[in-house]
């Protein structure tokens, strides 16, 4: 596994920070400046990628979001044991959830704007623009021959580019699939949102402006980042001497058919149900739920939609809460691989993760697991 997020850029870092209940949220100027309404946004750190690393004309075609995933895929690589002289003899796919590229999209706009010449736009710009922009360039850095496309879900990017590495792994099409999410950060990108009254206000305190299951809660809080996961063929790995960190056993989907921007209870009942016939587990089997909890006035039906799954009535199952965007809201299409991120370290170190306001909840019903059958996560 590898992250690149405002509570951190390593496995341990961000374990720590959840465990201490850790925000990295905080104000930015620049968005007030630009017109926000709210300049509340995770902080993440710009990854100082060298020459080192990659020559310049490959970093000069990387957007933001390609250098987060960069970052947290070089660590999902090196703890799953693959080597480059691995990745140039086997074909590894990638499957990463990505949404937007505003940045550059905007930035050549100004540029022809003034210039009203298309020569003065450097080559990059067309590599940064592109949605698929993640994908392009991990495919090229780590020269990944299998399959490789983009989701683009909005915040169900990240974990249906684990449902689909699954299933390509599960049809025998692939031994290994890079998969994970990326968000990018910039105020450009998030400006729509601000306008629909989305973002929470809570300027006078940024590290509680979100508080997802708080009564008077008033809106998300928007960053970015990268996950990165290494899924692989169960036997693959076994026979890899690959340290399995865990296993996904189901997966589950479904559109809601409605309103864009209106939750439904039905959908979510239909994407967990459908989960847990793929594991083959009852919802009493489920101890830990990552929350979708955006803190909008709408946003908590994930209590409301668990209660509607059927369970044991001999006794009600005790379930931890995960409540990871009550550090950083909307990490949009990375916050999901984040979310998986957390629970499997919550899981491997057999302890719940605190979210800012230590929110750990006994609900009725149970969560969406990842999927796979004999499918492992490193």
């Amino acid at each position: 596994m590898g992250i690149w997020s405002c509570l951190g850029t390593d496995l341990d870092t961000v374990r720590d920070a959840l465990y201490n209940g850790k925000s990295g949220i905080g104000l930015q100027k620049e968005r007030l400046d630009y017109g926000y309404r709210s300049g509340l946004t995770g902080i993440v750190p710009e990854p100082e990628i060298t020459k080192k690393m990659l020559d310049r004309h490959t970093r000069a075609g990387m957007s933001e979001e390609a250098r987060y995933a960069y970052m947290a895929s070089r660590d999902a690589l090196a703890q799953a044991g693959i080597d480059d002289n691995y990745l140039q003899a086997h074909e590894v796919g990638c499957l990463f959830g990505n949404d937007s590229s505003a940045k550059p999209v905007i930035e050549a706009a100004k540029v022809m704007d003034e210039k009203h010449d298309s020569a003065m736009l450097g080559y990059g710009y067309v590599f940064q623009a592109m949605n698929s922009t993640v994908n392009m360039n991990l495919s090229t850095i780590f020269h990944l021959r299998g399959i490789n496309f983009t989701v683009s879900a909005a915040c169900a990017s990240g974990s249906h580019s684990i449902g689909l590495g699954y299933l390509f792994i599960k049809d025998g099409l692939q031994d290994m699939v890079l998969c994970g999410g990326a968000q990018e950060t910039n105020h450009y990108s998030m400006a729509s949102f601000d306008a629909l009254g989305a973002f929470s206000i809570r300027m006078d305190d940024p590290q509680r402006a979100s508080r997802p299951f708080d009564r008077d809660r008033d809106g998300l809080v928007p960053s970015g980042g990268a996950a990165a996961l290494v899924l692989e063929e169960y036997e693959h790995a076994r026979r890899r001497g690959a340290t399995i960190l865990a296993e996904v056993v189901g997966y589950g989907f479904s559109s809601n058919g409605g309103g864009i921007s209106q939750p439904s209870d039905d959908g979510c009942v239909v994407a967990m149900t459908r989960a847990l016939e793929s594991a083959g587990l009852q919802a009493d089997d489920v101890d830990y739920i990552n929350a979708h909890a955006t803190s909008t006035p709408q946003g908590f039906t994930d209590g409301q939609t668990l209660q509607l799954i059927e369970h044991s009535p001999a006794q009600e199952p005790e379930i931890g809460v995960i409540v990871n965007y009550s550090h950083a809201e909307q990490l949009l299409k990375a916050i999901k691989g984040l979310c998986r991120i957390a629970l499997e370290e919550a899981i491997h170190l057999a302890r719940l993760s605190h979210t800012v306001h230590h929110v750990v909840a006994l609900l009725k019903a149970h969560d969406h697991l990842l999927d796979l059958s004999r499918v492992v996560l490193q």
